[in-house]
């Protein structure tokens, strides 16, 4: 079982005034209660009094730089999950650049049939293992970590209950680093990672998400984007109530993006859904306020329940490891027989239960 010190006190699901710690209990709460309404606390009071129609007149690198020092500062050791994608380059470079020290770096490769040289690993494997072995030299004080999570953490863990009713967002199949990221006690146990006091776990998430409604710009906050920073030692670099002046600055740079690329109209398929998508507009969209290394690596997109790369995991599960398939799938089917309405396909995304729409002002004229 997970601690409840584990948890972050102020982010949880709410149904008819009680709070849950679990999604799958609120969700099963509210089925049970002619779908009464949940609601998602995540901060809200720190999101509902901050200003989001007003840009930030400082960089987004300057602003970058503040929160690398800000996360150092109140902080006594930083340990930074770096894949290679845009998100977690773009987070490294910002420590490294303006000589910001980093405890360590943990990079992650996962498979349930332990082929750690698959397709499903090909980002850490061409991007961020390279990169840091290129760059060791400048950073021989930061401690290293090579993590593979294969068939028997895997199996391990998926025979538990903590899995399902803690795994919290939408329910992936231990997307890297998901195990790991879920507890303390999951650290040690699976990744063989120890927890000094005082760590906290760095990671870079959170794109910002923008949309236009009748001349209006809005940033958009939902459970799913934040289920993962409800767990106490997880620090996202982008967005968090202790620095929401980042995530500001980002959303108003997407804000510009999509008012050059798409000046009519309302927007939110031509930036969500991957099948209307600009392809163009899709590596726009990616890299806003982020840097990219090559090689290039695409795993696509999709409005399945499942991205592209956990597709690839549960189906060699399916196909060569079928008691772990056995032990993901069936609580996932029983789950989606108790809360039709919340998730009505079981091959399509649940719906979020909580969605708010922040205000970001029209676009100058």
């Amino acid at each position: 079982m997970t601690d409840l010190n584990d948890y972050n006190p102020n982010t949880a699901w709410i149904v008819d005034g009680k709070k849950y710690i679990s999604k799958t209990d609120a969700l099963i709460a509210s089925a049970d209660n002619n779908n009464s309404k949940i609601d998602f606390d995540y901060y809200n009071k720190e999101w509902d009094e901050f200003d989001w129609t007003v840009e930030p007149v400082e960089s987004f690198k300057e602003l970058a730089k503040q929160r690398a020092q800000q996360l150092r500062d109140s902080n006594k050791y930083l340990r930074l999950w770096y894949s290679g994608g845009a998100d977690s380059h773009t987070m490294l470079q910002t420590f490294l650049t303006n000589n910001i020290y980093i405890d360590e770096i943990v990079m992650v490769r996962a498979s349930p049939i332990d082929d750690f040289s698959g397709f499903a690993n090909r980002e850490t494997n061409l991007r961020s293992m390279p990169y840091i072995k290129s760059i060791r030299h400048d950073i021989l004080s930061t401690k290293i970590s090579n993590i593979n999570i294969g068939a028997s953490q895997y199996l391990a863990y998926y025979k538990t209950e903590e899995w399902f009713k803690h795994t919290l967002g939408t329910y992936c199949f231990a997307d890297d680093p998901g195990i790991l990221l879920s507890s303390r006690r999951n650290l040690e146990k699976y990744g063989n990672l120890k927890v000094p006091p005082g760590t906290v776990e760095v990671t870079g998430n959170t794109k910002p998400k923008v949309i236009r409604h009748e001349g209006v710009y809005y940033t958009v906050k939902n459970d799913t984007s934040f289920h993962y920073l409800h767990w106490s030692n997880v620090r996202d670099f982008y967005t968090t109530p202790e620095f929401l002046k980042l995530h500001s600055k980002q959303c108003h740079e997407l804000k510009h993006l999509v008012e050059k690329w798409y000046p009519d109209g309302n927007v939110y398929d031509e930036i969500y859904n991957w099948e209307k998508m600009d392809p163009n507009f899709k590596k726009v969209w990616y890299s806003c306020c982020r840097q990219i290394i090559n090689p290039e690596v695409d795993f696509g997109g999709n409005n399945d329940l499942f991205s592209p790369k956990t597709l690839l995991r549960i189906n060699e599960a399916k196909e060569h490891n079928p008691e772990l398939f056995k032990y993901f799938i069936e609580p996932l089917r029983e789950l989606q027989k108790k809360i039709p309405e919340a998730w009505p396909e079981f091959d399509k995304p649940m719906n979020a239960v909580f969605i708010s729409f922040i205000n970001l002002g029209p676009y100058p004229q």
